[in-house]
């Protein structure tokens, strides 16, 4: 009697790449330059495609992910009005099952309003003098600094302030 048997496994890939954005942050707010950063994996088959589109309800850009770092810098200037945006990544795999992840950020391109209060400008003063600054933006603030630097060049003052978190702001030193 000459029977057997053959067995043949077969592993079924049903899933899709797996995505992480790694930049931005889920709710971050930017400036110009996006440095749009992910990492797509499979473990069970090759990354076949990767592309993003970044979108609100009146605008879309749609470009391609390379890889092996699947990153994109995009410019916004000129392109996209401050607002808030979905970054939303594809990938789909050599067997065709695609994935998908997305963030939402705000992109803010307004430079802050800054209104010096005192001194004003041709004021003669020494050098002691109070200083009155107010600083303000669309959206919150994060960082402040400044420099008197006298007509010879001299760094005379600075001071930075770190932790702002608002949308208006008062330098008054």
């Amino acid at each position: 009697d000459n029977t057997g048997t053959e067995y043949t496994y077969i592993l079924l890939d049903t899933t899709g790449p797996e995505i992480t954005i790694n930049n931005p942050q889920q709710d971050e707010v930017l400036g110009f330059t996006l440095f749009l950063r992910t990492t797509i994996v499979d473990d069970l088959d090759n990354v076949s495609y990767a592309w993003f589109v970044i979108y609100n309800e009146t605008w879309n850009f749609t470009d391609n992910l390379s890889a092996p770092d699947f990153d994109y810098d995009w410019d916004s200037f000129g392109v996209a009005a401050d607002d808030n945006y979905t970054f939303q990544v594809y990938a789909n795999d050599t067997l065709g099952n695609v994935a998908t992840n997305a963030i939402n950020f705000t992109l803010d391109t307004t430079v802050p309003a800054i209104d010096i209060l005192y001194p004003s400008e041709g004021d003669v003063i020494n050098s002691d003098f109070n200083l009155s600054i107010v600083i303000q933006s669309k959206f919150n603030l994060t960082v402040s600094y400044y420099n008197i630097t006298n007509s010879s060049g001299y760094l005379f003052a600075t001071n930075i302030n770190t932790s702002i978190n608002d949308t208006l702001f008062y330098w008054t030193d």
